[in-house]
Order: structure tokens, then C-alpha cells, then sequence
């Protein structure tokens, strides 16, 4: 099923039939990334008087009490009130409205050290989009159940390319890796950057506080870089992060006169 959507003023075709998920399966009883966590997800039976929730254990039905950290494990998407305070939640400061996104993949060779270069954001294309998704190459599974403290240092956007990004007009920042800074910053420099701490919001920005960054996220190789119309599916909890479901769809850019398509 394709959908043509004009989003900032363009026309796009969007494939509805070709849906994918960037979510991380969350398995209590398999394995799952982790980050600044000394624990792995765990689900035990409910237990209430004399119910057990397991139906293993005589129970009647099943039902699990699950406990994880949205921020420490899984894909999960974060708000402002990540870094502020107040403590905003997702549900009420991140712009949810589908939108246009970027995909992009690293290579670990065109890296500065463990940096994403500005010369790389630049290049991304991203004038038209609200989203930006960034697959860090090279791309193994083993994402799908790193120990992020225990591994190599992951790549992290330098502080040039972080400006790029924040007085860009995205909305959304989507990362294959546990987090936008990296674990050794001790002020957040890259998510306050991002949500207009240390930033001037240039004309056209979305007021940085609409702004959401999802991270642990997994694009499979046969995801080509590319234009992709994102839905970012919130689990609807109070809480400055939550776990997410980002689902992205195929788009092209629909000729007009006077207009160049995108691809």
C-alpha cells in the first residue's frame, strides 16, 4: 500500500507494505544489550497472597512482573527531561507526528578517533527531513546483546557535528549506540547541545524541548541508506525515557516542477 504525503512542503511516496521495525526485542529470558547496569532485565511471576502468576507453578494464568531501566536496556527513546530538572515526560514534550527521516550509515575508517565527524553530518543530507537515523558500521549483531560497559568505546558525535545537528531543523535523532555521549562525559555535553543547553536555535528549528533522542536502536543490512517516512511508536509511561518502537518506511521524493528529487 503507498500513500503520497507532502511533508515541508514536498511530495513524497511512501511504501505502507514495507514497514520495519528499529526496535531491539526486549527478552527477559534471552539475551539483550545493557548500559550503565550492573543488572539484566528480569521477569518473575506475580505473586499476591496465595496467586503465582505461572501457570508452570500451578497458577491459573500467567502473569509476569517484567523489571529493566528504559535508559540501560533496549531501544528507547529520551526527552528533555532527561537532563532537566523537572523531570518532563516523553508523552508530553516529544512531537510525535510521523515525519521524514535520513538514513545514514558510519564507517568506523571515516571516524576521527571515536568521533562522528561534522564533514559526515554535513554531508547527510538532512535539509528536508525532521529525523536523522545513524548505522554505525561495521553493523554486527552483536548489538543485539552487547555489554556496552564491558566493550570497546562506541562512536559518539563530536562536538562540531553536534552543533550541525542542533541547529539543524530535525526533530528526531535515532543512534544504533547505547548513548549520545559518550560514558566517560561527566555533563551530558552532546544531549544538552541537543536540546538547546549550550545551542542557539537557529530560524526554522523546532524548539529544542519537541526534540527526542532514540538510542540502541538496529537497522538490519538490507536497509539501505536512504529517505524512510518514521513513525516513533512511544510506550505511553510518565518518564523522561521510554521503550520504543520506531517503524520506518520506504519514501521517494515526488517530482515538481522547479524541485529536485531526493533520493
Amino acid at each position: 500500500m503507498k500513500a503520497q504525503i507532502d511533508c515541508r512542503g514536498r511530495a513524497y511516496s511512501v511504501d505502507f507494505s514495507r514497514g520495519r521495525s528499529l526496535a531491539i526485542e526486549l527478552d527477559p529470558s534471552g539475551k539483550h544489550p545493557s548500559f550503565f547496569s550492573e543488572s539484566s532485565v528480569r521477569s518473575e511471576p506475580l505473586r499476591l497472597g496465595g496467586f503465582i502468576g505461572d501457570m508452570k507453578q500451578g497458577g491459573s494464568c500467567n502473569a509476569h512482573v517484567i523489571t529493566f531501566s528504559a535508559h540501560s536496556h533496549g531501544t528507547h527513546t529520551e526527552c528533555i527531561g532527561h537532563i532537566d530538572p523537572r523531570h518532563q515526560a516523553v508523552t508530553a514534550t516529544v512531537d510525535q507526528r510521523p515525519t521524514l527521516l535520513r538514513l545514514v550509515s558510519v564507517a568506523r575508517e571515516s571516524l576521527d578517533g571515536v568521533f562522528i565527524t561534522r564533514e559526515t553530518i554535513e554531508s547527510a543530507e538532512v535539509e528536508h527531513c525532521g529525523a536523522l537515523a545513524i548505522r554505525t558500521l561495521p553493523n554486527a549483531e552483536s548489538k543485539l546483546a552487547c555489554r556496552y560497559d564491558d566493550a570497546p568505546d562506541f562512536p559518539v558525535l563530536s562536538p562540531q557535528a553536534m552543533k550541525v545537528l542542533a541547529e539543524s531543523t530535525l526533530v528526531h535523532l535515532l543512534l544504533d549506540t547505547p548513548s549520545l555521549d559518550h560514558p566517560e562525559s561527566k555533563g551530558l555535553e552532546n544531549h544538552s547541545m541537543w536540546w538547546g543547553k549550550n545551542a542557539s536555535v537557529v530560524a526554522g528549528a523546532p524548539q529544542p524541548a519537541m526534540r527526542s533522542v532514540t538510542e540502541m536502536i538496529f537497522v538490519p543490512d538490507d536497509i539501505p541508506d536512504g529517505l524512510y517516512w518514521l513513525d516513533l511508536q512511544l510506550a505511553p509511561i510518565v518518564s523522561d525515557a521510554v521503550p520504543s518502537r520506531p517503524m520506518i518506511y520506504p519514501a521517494q521524493a515526488i517530482d515538481r516542477p522547479g524541485e529536485e528529487t531526493q533520493q
